[in-house]
Parts: C-alpha cells; sequence; structure tokens
C-alpha cells in the first residue's frame, strides 16, 4: 500500500479498478465505491477490511460475515445516495474503530498494528496519513500506540463531509475470515504491546501486595445470555473462598465498557449494570472487607484495576478480555455451551471453565442471549484450587 496506495481488483472483470467514493453509515460501517471504468461495486466494511461486496447494476452481493438483515438499509443507502463516479479519490488513511470492544481489541487494533509494523514505504508518507477513530468506538487512546499517524476521533457525519471536500477515501482495517495462528501470535503481540505501552501504569501501585487482601474480580454484565442466578450466587462464592482460604476479601464488579464517547445505549447498560452491582453488594454484607466498581470504566482504569487481582470470575467472551486475554490473570469462566465462545475468544493461561445448563424454557431468544444456571460450589471450588495452586507457584520460586 505504501507503493500503491490504490491496489484494488474488480473481483470479477479482473481489471484494475479505482475508488471513487468513501462514507461511513451510522459509525458503524465504511462503505467504498470502485469502478473499473466499466461498471461499479461497493465494498462494504464493519469488523474486517471485506465484509461485502455489491453489485448495483448486476443486484448481486457478495458476502463473507455481513448479517443479512443489514442488507436492505445498507444497499438503499448505497443506492439512495447517488453514487457520483466522476471523481478518483485519494487514499488518505485508516479507520481503526469498533462500536464493540471484542472486535476493536480483536481485529480492529491488532490489524492496524500489523499494517503500521509492515510499512515498507517513506516514513513521511505515513507520517501523512490519517487514523480515525469513529464516535463509540474509540476505546483507547490510540495516538500512544500509533505515533506517527495524525490520529483524532470524529462522526460518521464529519467525516463523510471531509471525504467529499477533500476528495479522499479510508480504508477501516480488520482481519478477514475466521481467527488462524499467525492471527493470533499478532494479537498476542498486541496485548503485549500495550502492557509496555504508556496507556497502562505501573498496576503495582494500584494493587499493592503484602495487605492481606485477596483481590477477587467479578463480571457482572448481563448484555447477552449469563447466569441467571449470579445476584444471589457472589456473595455464597466470596463468603466460601474467604472461610476456605482464611483471607479478607477485596471484591471488584466488573461490568460494560465505556469508549470515550459513549451512546445513549452505552449508559442505559452502565446504569442497569451498576444497579445490579449495588444490589449484590448491599447482600455481601460482612463477607467482603472492600468493595470496588469498573463498571462503566473505560479499557485504561479497567486495566490498571484488574492488574493485580488474585483471580476473576467471568463469562465466557468480552468480560473476561482484559482481565485474561491481556493481563494474563488466573480465573473462572463459565459459559451454556451453546456457541462458539472457545473459537472466537482468546484466554489466559491459567483459566477454569465451568459449563453451564441452559434454560431451554426461553423462547425466541439468538443463541448467545439464552440465560443459564450455574452452581455457585463449582466455581468457589474452582476458584480455591486456582488460588492454592498459585500461592504453590509464588513459594516454590
Amino acid at each position: 500500500m505504501a507503493h500503491d496506495p490504490q491496489p484494488f481488483i474488480h473481483p470479477l472483470s479482473g481489471k484494475r479498478a479505482g475508488c471513487y467514493d468513501s462514507f461511513s453509515h451510522d459509525d458503524v460501517y465504511n462503505i467504498l465505491g470502485f469502478t473499473d471504468g466499466a461498471e461499479p461495486f461497493f465494498v462494504i466494511q464493519r469488523v474486517s477490511s471485506m465484509e461485502a461486496f455489491y453489485f448495483p447494476e448486476r443486484d448481486l452481493v457478495l458476502s463473507f460475515r455481513l448479517p443479512q438483515d443489514h442488507f436492505d438499509e445498507l444497499f438503499q443507502k448505497v443506492d439512495l445516495a447517488g453514487r457520483d463516479f466522476s471523481t478518483r479519490r485519494r487514499f488518505a488513511g485508516f479507520i481503526a474503530s469498533h462500536h464493540r470492544p471484542y472486535h476493536y481489541f480483536y481485529d480492529a487494533l491488532p490489524a492496524m498494528r500489523d499494517i503500521d509494523l509492515g510499512w515498507e514505504g517513506d516514513r513521511n508518507t505515513k507520517r501523512a496519513l490519517e487514523l480515525v477513530q469513529l464516535q463509540g468506538g474509540d476505546y483507547l487512546p490510540v495516538n500512544v500506540l500509533f505515533p506517527d499517524y495524525f490520529c483524532y476521533t470524529t462522526s460518521s457525519r464529519f467525516l463523510n463531509h471531509h471525504t467529499v471536500l477533500r476528495g479522499k477515501y479510508y480504508l477501516k482495517v480488520g482481519y478477514a475470515g475466521l481467527k488462524d495462528r499467525a492471527q493470533e501470535r499478532s494479537i498476542n503481540q498486541f496485548d503485549r504491546s500495550i502492557n509496555l505501552s504508556r496507556i497502562v501504569r505501573d498496576d503495582e501501585s494500584r494493587c499493592p501486595a503484602g495487605l492481606g487482601l485477596l483481590t477477587l474480580a467479578f463480571d457482572i454484565s448481563n448484555e447477552k445470555g449469563t447466569w441467571r442466578s449470579i445476584e444471589q450466587d457472589i456473595p455464597k462464592i466470596v463468603q466460601h473462598v474467604a472461610q476456605a482460604t482464611g483471607s479478607d476479601i477485596h471484591v471488584i464488579f466488573d461490568g460494560w465498557t465505556l469508549p470515550h464517547t459513549p451512546s445513549s445505549r452505552d449508559m442505559r447498560r452502565v446504569t442497569e449494570e451498576r444497579r445490579l452491582a449495588e444490589s449484590i453488594e448491599n447482600r455481601l454484607e460482612h463477607s467482603a472487607t472492600k468493595v470496588d466498581h469498573l463498571v462503566g470504566a473505560n479499557p485504561r482504569d479497567k486495566l490498571e484495576n484488574l492488574a493485580g487481582v488474585d483471580a476473576f470470575v467471568s463469562r465466557y467472551g468480552t468480560g473476561s478480555m482484559f482481565v485474561s486475554r491481556i493481563l494474563g490473570r488466573p480465573g473462572v469462566v463459565h459459559h451454556s455451551g451453546l456457541a462458539n465462545y472457545e473459537d472466537i475468544h482468546m484466554q489466559g493461561g491459567e483459566v477454569t471453565t465451568v459449563l453451564g445448563r441452559p434454560a431451554y424454557d426461553s423462547s425466541n431468544i439468538k443463541v448467545h442471549s439464552i440465560p443459564y444456571d450455574v452452581h455457585w460450589r463449582d466455581v468457589a471450588s474452582a476458584l480455591v484450587t486456582l488460588l492454592r495452586n498459585k500461592w504453590k507457584t509464588q513459594t516454590v520460586d
């Protein structure tokens, strides 16, 4: 890309194609219009660099991972916009953004790091490029990770105005297809780059050792299907671990992660989960010596505060991403077994999985959203085992 900023080939004709249009939709989709001089086509980007191809003259869609229920809205947007293919656009930079933390940390930023490290062109050309985050999808200060680019956050409306006015186009970055080992290596390297960057300060200052407190982090997010009795069971787990280990317990409630420019939906989720956290805290009574809340925190604050936890309990998925995948803390993850969590999410080394029993009485619910039952004793026993193994290792060292 450094040598040829428009290396695109028409997927049907095989001819070289140039970009003549670029616009963002709802701060989520990036749509690029190309033509080989005879037939236009559009590349739709959401998570990956190629979500779908749309050929309006053939009424044809080639989709890789775009949800079918999104087709009509997007293609109507393309058709109604009255695309103008009279002016060729120049490449201006990248969009590294997503409104879900999972795709932000698994796809957008690791892929951007691959591009940055693989750059073979002139450094001054690289410095002239822009790195854009869209509102609601800006979880980290990317200028710290990618200092060679002009970084900023904006809305779809402003970006669209900017691209028309300046005759530019932007590529949204992300991995295409299922994860392979090369992508996993890139993601792991990205995790290490976060921990080595100025984004995360010294975690030991937040959770100092030797104070006699055992710190447990609980993910209480209920955005999708989760442990049905978690509100009643967390206090039982805390009490069991305290008695089994003879330790005073410091509880951290984790939940919804806020971007720097949160949406109204983000704030609704945070309000709901904070109410749940407060309800659980009231049930803890004298089981916990100290309680902290990370529901609604941004990734930087979560990484700083979770770095010193002794163990965690989380739903398998985004909830364990910071504490397990990036920080490598030991813990217990739970899920229903109905979805492909293991194929999608990466965990740290010391993780025990507890499989729940799906509540099939829930009807008309997507498979990822079906709640499930977990016995609290299974989780508590797994936590105690992990902690004792950790202490044995520390004693040997």
